[in-house]
């Protein structure tokens, strides 16, 4: 085929537009505008249960959150155009349960793609991926995988779901005409599990950091240039909040802990954390939070405490990163890729250890390293983790497997 030809591009497996929470959605909403701007047709399915719940935004009065900071979202009005930053949006139902949400949503999205005519239908997590043979049925239709991280290990999956994640592994590998991991130890995984099978590995990417004096913080939440740490993600237990609560209380500290991000079914494990918190007046909880209030948060964060012991390649870490924030994290593969073995960039501790934890609590806000290795961290993630880099390779593939 012509290598520059525009290609007509279906993202399947995102939860919504524009991107309000989840790493899946942020990295759609990225690389889905970046080939919309270089002339292609690309069209995402979305899902209204997604599209309705929004984050506490902040905007630079555009309102539609298209200046692409990090963790943008825009006004309720925004969340109903079908147009959004160069992509279509197809809004499609689904049975909107915990459990049957995607796997529903991807369905009907992928018949849609299929007999629509498109160039690359590309998926993205392991669920959707069962549907990934479908469009390789049509003529000149080329089926991408996108893995964000091995769910099936994912606390809140019933063991069916959880098997049909397993499933999803198998299929996310064999299936596609190509796969893409996000991260150099997911895509090692499956270079030893499907051998011979095409797997590439891309990494996720973050925007510009727009850094801000403490100005909305401080009037929403009463909050200090350096006198708190951060959290910024869904709750969930693999992402370990629980575990940061339980050893922030360990920590004798005036510093506070904003714990920005909530889930999008309400659940038990969220008023868990409610609950842990509720007799330490240091804890707030922010809810989701984007635009210029996220930009704030970031920027003036003593130490940014990502706990995971399940991650794809987490871009909350990388953004902070980007805004020069000395961050710690969990030791898990994907947190060593970023900060080094060595600690180069940021401060480890040992997975699921609350003692660990609290001691690199206690270390982080007293060293003067950290800022240190938060300005190295930070022109590390400029050169290696810029979506136009990530959107090149991207392209790239979809013009090797593209059939027409």
């Amino acid at each position: 085929m012509t290598r520059h030809r525009k290609l007509k591009i279906v993202m399947v497996g995102t939860k919504g537009l524009p991107a309000t929470f989840g790493g899946v959605e942020r990295h759609v909403e990225e690389i889905g505008a970046g080939l919309a701007e270089r002339g292609h047709e690309v069209i995402v399915h979305c899902r209204q249960s997604y599209v309705d719940a929004g984050p506490v935004v902040v905007n630079n009065g555009n309102g539609d959150g298209s200046d692409g900071s990090g963790g943008s979202g825009g006004s309720s009005k925004s969340r109903t155009l079908t147009r959004y930053r160069g992509m279509r949006i197809k809004m499609g139902g689904s049975l909107a349960t915990k459990h049957l949400d995607a796997l529903t949503h991807s369905a009907a999205a992928t018949w849609d793609a299929t007999v629509s005519g498109a160039d690359i239908v590309h998926f993205h997590a392991l669920g959707p991926s069962v549907f990934s043979l479908l469009p390789r049925v049509r003529r000149g239709t080329a089926s991408i995988v996108s893995v964000h991280g091995l769910d099936w290990q994912r606390d809140k999956w019933s063991w069916p779901a959880s098997q049909m994640l397993r499933l999803g592994e198998w299929t996310s590998g064999v299936f596609p005409n190509r796969t893409i991991c996000v991260s150099r130890s997911l895509a090692d995984h499956y270079k030893t599990k499907f051998p011979g099978q095409p797997v590439a590995y891309v990494p996720n990417g973050v925007p510009t950091a727009h850094a801000r004096p403490a100005h909305l913080i401080e009037e929403a939440f009463g909050l200090e240039q350096d006198k708190y740490l951060l959290f910024v993600g869904r709750f969930v237990p693999e992402k370990a909040p629980h575990l940061l609560l339980e050893a922030f209380s360990k920590v004798p500290t005036e510093f506070r802990l904003v714990v920005a991000g909530g889930s999008q079914f309400a659940d038990d494990y969220e008023l868990s954390l409610r609950e842990l918190a509720r007799a330490d007046e240091r804890v707030i909880f922010t809810g989701y939070v984007g635009g210029e209030l996220l930009d704030e948060l970031y920027s003036n964060a003593r130490l940014f405490v990502l706990p995971s012991r399940l991650e794809g390649l987490p871009i909350t870490l990388l953004e902070a990163l980007s805004y020069g924030t000395p961050v710690l994290a969990s030791d898990i593969d994907c947190h060593i890729e970023i900060l080094g073995r060595d600690h180069e960039y940021g401060r480890l501790f040992r997975t699921g250890d609350r003692s660990s934890l609290s001691g690199a609590i206690a270390a982080g806000i007293t060293d003067p390293r950290s800022k240190i290795k938060a300005g190295a961290g930070q022109e590390m993630v400029q050169k290696d983790f810029r979506w136009p880099d990530v959107i090149d390779r991207i392209e790239d593939i979809y013009y090797q497997v593209s059939t027409r």
